[in-house]
């Protein structure tokens, strides 16, 4: 009996075995049937975008890091998609030059411009600047010079002999001030130095001249400001030298003028209009503005006087 009794239990458990066995493989085949109707799904609906509407490639030079770069200016890029039911697309760039040649060989309808290179392309190209942020109020920005407390400069005529920091050659305040300022002042920027970087950003430029790899140097004020209170360093170690009177638009975003005019005309309205819905307050939040407001041309003015005082080549 104890035998009968023995294989009469491993039956039954080898069919409960079976069973389990058989209802483990059913629910894996159903979670995979979803799992393939959703990317089948989300394969449909991309491809619903892909086919929707033209393709506008808007390129953008990292502040920061790439990552932090497209988790601010991605939300921007689907908000325009939905609102244009056109391919908004974001174009990460190492420098403004990569986007003035990239919009002159036709690979980018638009980017988002530092003041000078959206002067650049106005001038060169023809680029039609469409709108630019604003956050309390405030939707330009001015050139600083600064240096370490400690470095013995005190005025434009010290910084004959010393090392200087510019931040970009197409940037206004970081690049142009500073050249506009020596020429004011009768000095050649380009022998007045004993060394020249570039930084490449604004916030790297202000760290060179307080960790002591430049004497001196040159960036926009809302960037110096923002990192002091950040950094008490910034407050405690460094002075500014001169402050320009002269007044900078903030980053616009600017477009090739053989833009369909329809398109160059909703994007600009659709840009102007963000701040009236929650949806668009979101992406304002993103971007660190309260809302986007014109850009025309002759907020250029201060930059066209630097460039025709210093005779800067455009090229």
């Amino acid at each position: 009996m104890r035998t009968l009794h023995t294989y009469r239990f491993k039956k039954e458990k080898l069919l409960l075995i079976i069973v389990v066995l058989l209802l483990v493989s059913f629910v894996a085949s159903q979670s995979l049937s979803c799992s393939d109707k959703k990317q089948q799904s989300q394969k449909s609906q991309a491809k619903n975008v892909e086919e929707k509407g033209p393709v506008i490639r808007l390129g953008v030079v990292p502040a920061i890091g790439t990552i932090e770069t497209v988790e601010i200016f991605q939300p921007l890029m689907n908000y325009l998609s939905e609102k244009l039911q056109a391919r908004v697309k974001l174009v990460l760039l190492e420098d403004y030059d990569s986007i003035i040649e990239k919009m002159e060989a036709k690979e980018l309808e638009g980017g988002i411009h530092g003041s000078f290179s959206a002067y650049i392309v106005q001038k060169k190209q023809g680029a039609i600047p469409i709108a630019r942020p604003e956050k309390n109020g405030v939707s330009i920005y001015k050139g600083l010079i600064f240096t370490r407390k400690d470095s013995g400069i005190a005025t434009i005529a010290d910084l004959q002999g010393k090392s200087f920091v510019y931040t970009d050659r197409t940037t206004s305040a970081g690049g142009l001030y500073p050249l506009y300022v020596l020429s004011k002042e009768g000095y050649d920027p380009a022998t007045v130095f004993s060394r020249v970087t570039y930084a490449g950003r604004h916030d790297l430029a202000v760290l060179a001249v307080l960790n002591g790899d430049a004497d001196a140097g040159a960036a926009k004020d809302t960037t110096y400001f923002d990192l002091a209170k950040k950094n008490p360093r910034v407050d405690t170690e460094m002075i500014i030298i001169t402050s320009s009177s002269a007044q900078f638009p903030e980053k616009s975003l600017v477009v090739r003028s053989d833009l369909d005019p329809d398109i160059i005309s909703k994007l600009r309205q659709v840009l102007l209009d963000m701040d009236d819905s929650s949806e668009g307050q979101k992406v304002l939040e993103k971007l660190g503005a309260d809302r986007y407001i014109a850009s025309p041309s002759s907020d250029w003015a201060d930059v066209e006087e630097m460039v025709q005082f210093t005779g800067v080549s455009l090229d």
